[in-house]
């Protein structure tokens, strides 16, 4: 077996350059049938452009080390490039790894490293993907208050304190909350409204939030959750809209939006900036939104 080993040596929390050099040795050791080509992203040289770049004729399967931010680079290389074919896993080394938990990706990155070498011991899943316009995320792209945390937060401040960071920075934020006057159009019905937050998604978890219960996601089944937080008429509605994320009561009362899309356009007076997958997308003003159904092949650990 030929494994491609992508690394984002910036990702994660201390110790990364232990981290990387465990991960490897782990891989390696003991392997007489793995071959492990190891690639290193840079600033200027990310996922995408090495999956771009590579000669992946004779690879057996692709490993990413790092955030979500760097599989989504990988996963993007891939699709522009139409493979599909080739089989994908991800080892874990970001701050949160929310899609790494929706797919029950073990956390554990040692542990991970062990059983990715063993075939054996992993199952190839065809999973669905988004597009947004012409760039594809794994599992959220979103606007709005706060949807830029993943990427406005300090990278120092992560790897010196992990998630909390994100906590500041959404403390800060609070004092900024603006709505934005969007139009919505999927399945046959347009509507227009004052809208907070929007996420359109295929994750149990977003920025370290569980947003839904586990049975209510299914990664093969040709949709997205499209999820809007509209803007209270009265101050009370705020209160509603807290009460509704707690109890996953994601009903117009409590001034939500909740439906399951498979092709969606969102319309904005001014531009607004979009993220994927936790890395900013752009100041977008019309958004096409589709699921692409079951088009990457993930390898994942097989469950006990």
């Amino acid at each position: 077996m030929k494994i491609l080993l992508i690394i984002n040596p910036k990702a994660g929390i201390r110790s990364i350059t232990k981290q990387i050099e465990k991960i490897e040795n782990i891989l390696k050791e003991n392997s007489n049938n793995i071959e492990v080509i190891t690639k290193y992203t840079k600033k200027d040289y990310n996922a995408e452009d090495i999956i771009k770049n590579y000669d992946l004729s004779n690879i057996d399967l692709i490993v990413f080390s790092g955030g979500d931010g760097t599989l989504n680079e990988g996963i993007n290389g891939l699709m522009s490039n139409n493979i599909k074919s080739v089989p994908v896993s991800f080892i874990p080394r970001g701050t949160i790894n929310d899609f790494a938990r929706t797919i029950k990706m073990p956390i554990n990155k040692f542990e991970l490293s062990k059983k990715i070498k063993s075939e054996n011991s992993l199952e190839i899943k065809r999973l669905d993907i988004g597009k947004i316009n012409d760039r594809h995320f794994c599992y959220v792209a979103g606007f709005g208050n706060f949807i830029d945390v993943g990427y406005v937060t300090s990278q120092k401040l992560k790897n010196i304190i992990g998630k909390f960071a994100y906590y500041i920075t959404v403390f800060k934020e609070l004092f900024k909350i603006k709505s934005y006057k969007v139009t919505v159009k999927t399945d046959g019905i347009s509507f227009t409204d004052d809208i907070l937050f929007g996420i359109i998604s295929n994750s149990v978890s977003i920025a370290g939030l569980k947003w839904y219960r586990r049975s209510d996601i299914n990664l093969q089944d040709g949709t997205l959750d499209m999820l809007l937080i509209r803007k209270p008429k009265k101050l009370f509605g705020y209160i509603n809209i807290i009460k509704g994320f707690f109890k996953k009561e994601y009903t117009i009362e409590n001034n939500y939006y909740l439906r399951k899309i498979k092709e969606l356009e969102i319309i904005s007076e001014l531009p607004l900036d979009w993220t994927i997958d936790g890395e900013f997308c752009g100041e977008l003003k019309d958004v096409k939104i589709k699921n692409l159904t079951q088009s990457v092949n993930f390898a994942i650990p097989k469950e006990k």
